[in-house]
């Protein structure tokens, strides 16, 4: 967090920790918001002391906040943004996900926890106009990692800024920002499930590209005022820089079903995407990496009562108890979702 504030850069907070450390890392509060479904009122009661910003995910919240923000009774206004389920049906109607492992895709979106459709947002909206210590300041979505065909990604963010249009038009606002919310892939990403199609041709200067360029056009031909765009890179920083090493305890051979299992002692809920997303992390031996492979293709699998699968069919050297094996890429939510 401090360096990303010597950067200039902002950021989004989850629970009273992370409000914490982003005020003693020196943030500046207003490029600072307090984000989630779920909101613990220290939390609340924080970020409106140091002056951060507050996305709502659901009316209910409207009142907790507001009753909070009259306690604290701070400096200037709490501004308030607003976080929108946004779905583009034409495009989500036939489209198949690498990451999201859901049959019916755009039932999911639907279903998902995250944000608000059109028609309820504008009631938070109207509702944040009223309340005297409250400042309506923009927008939110946040949809996650959901495929790396840039065309998901044009239809997911135009959509967005009609909504936008749509909503400040008739709530009489005008947006200071639109958060654009994470997911953004990057060039080796373990969440599309497939070893074969982990490495991702385009860059993050492709995706920036045409959601730029998309999200202007709908702007500019509504001749609607162009918002900061804020967004949160987090995965894309921080996912390939965690590198997780665990040990082999036993290489069992069981001859009967032909199956090989290399038991090691770290746990697939160390890296939770690899049982809630079905993510593929890669699996190197470490202290093997010049040694040939054997013919015979193992299990590795973690310590705990499920069968916490790293790698299913996975080539390695001989590998013999105390080897070490690294598990790349869980620099994003290994800690936060322990």
């Amino acid at each position: 967090r401090a360096i990303c504030n010597e950067e200039g850069v902002g950021g989004d907070c989850f629970g009273p920790g992370e409000v914490e450390a982003t005020h003693y890392a020196g943030a500046d509060p207003k490029t600072i918001a307090l984000n989630g479904t779920v909101k613990p009122e220290l939390a609340i009661r924080k970020a409106i002391e140091y002056g951060y910003a507050v996305h709502l995910d659901s009316y209910e919240e409207i009142e907790i906040v507001e009753r909070i923000a009259r306690e604290v009774k701070p400096a200037e206004k709490v501004r308030i943004a607003v976080r929108l389920k946004v779905i583009p049906e034409d495009f989500f109607n036939d489209f198949e996900p690498d990451a999201y492992p859901f049959p019916n895709f755009i039932g999911a979106m639907k279903w998902i926890k995250f944000g608000l459709l059109k028609e309820e947002a504008k009631k938070i909206v109207n509702r944040v106009k009223e309340i005297d210590v409250f400042e309506f300041y923009g927008f939110h979505t946040h949809l996650g990692r959901f495929s790396k065909q840039p065309e998901g990604w044009d239809a997911l963010y135009r959509e967005y800024a009609r909504n936008i249009i749509e909503i400040s038009r008739e709530c009489g606002v005008q947006p200071f920002q639109c958060d654009l919310g994470g997911g953004w892939p990057r060039e080796r990403e373990p969440e599309c499930r497939s070893k074969e199609h982990m490495m991702n041709s385009n860059t993050i200067e492709d995706y920036a590209k045409i959601v730029c360029a998309g999200m202007l056009e709908e702007f500019n031909k509504e001749g609607f005022e162009v918002p900061q765009l804020w967004l949160e890179p987090g995965r894309y920083i921080a996912g390939n820089i965690g590198t997780l090493l665990t040990s082999v305890y036993v290489v069992k051979d069981d001859q009967e079903i032909d199956y090989t299992y290399t038991m090691v002692d770290a746990s697939t809920y160390l890296a939770t995407l690899v049982e809630s997303q079905e993510s593929k992390n890669p699996v190197l031996p470490a202290n093997k990496m010049t040694q040939p492979l054997v013919k015979k293709t193992t299990e590795i699998a973690g310590p705990i009562c499920i069968p916490s699968i790293w790698e299913s069919g996975a080539t390695m050297p001989k590998l013999v108890p105390n080897d070490v094996l690294a598990i790349m890429d869980v620099g994003h939510y290994a800690e936060s979702q322990a």
